[in-house]
């Protein structure tokens, strides 16, 4: 019997378990309305109100621990835009309402959202770090091959007209002499 012990397993394992949560109210910050199963939206509903109230401290500690709990993108949107917005809110940030059974098992599914979720409505974007990429160089495409024979007196010599186009529409010819 699980007298006294507290929370959902999942299904999972510990580490699994804690890193569903932390990507799912990573998700919910993120895009502000999230679709899932009802036992995980119970599961998250917690943590993630937990989450915007450190985020209303506005220290650095609070800003460090949310960081490490849900990422960077995550935890500056929620600094910048959540607490603000979540400023005069004593608690239950986020709403959730049943959407039926899902088609393919049966399993109850459940919409998380942020209150005053301002979701059809250009917030400001959070940006994201990107790795530099060295941009592609482009290879010659091969256009058509054209073929002549030219005589000669003492050997016979075929000459090939090859067209070499690049992407940039500049057209070059060149001309081979074989054996």
């Amino acid at each position: 019997m699980r007298h006294r012990i507290f929370g959902r397993k999942l299904g999972r394992d510990i580490n699994s378990r804690k890193a569903l949560i932390a990507n799912l109210a990573a998700s919910l910050v993120l895009n502000e309305r999230i679709q899932t199963t009802e036992a995980k939206a119970k599961t998250v509903k917690p943590v993630v109100d937990k989450l915007i109230t450190q985020a209303k401290k506005q220290s650095l500690s609070a800003r460090r621990r949310l960081a490490s709990d849900i990422g960077e993108n995550a935890a500056k949107k929620a600094f910048d835009v959540l607490a603000s917005r979540y400023l005069e809110r004593q608690g239950g940030y986020v709403r959730s309402f049943r959407l039926g059974k899902r088609l393919s098992d049966s399993s109850e599914m459940m919409m998380l959202e942020l209150v005053d979720a301002q979701i059809g409505q250009i917030v400001q974007p959070v940006k994201v770090v990107k790795k530099k990429t060295t941009p592609k160089v482009s290879k010659p495409e091969i256009k058509s091959v054209k073929k002549t024979t030219v005589k000669k007196t003492s050997s016979k010599v075929k000459a090939k007209k090859v067209t070499v186009t690049t992407k940039k529409k500049s057209t070059r010819t060149k001309s081979k002499k074989t054996k």
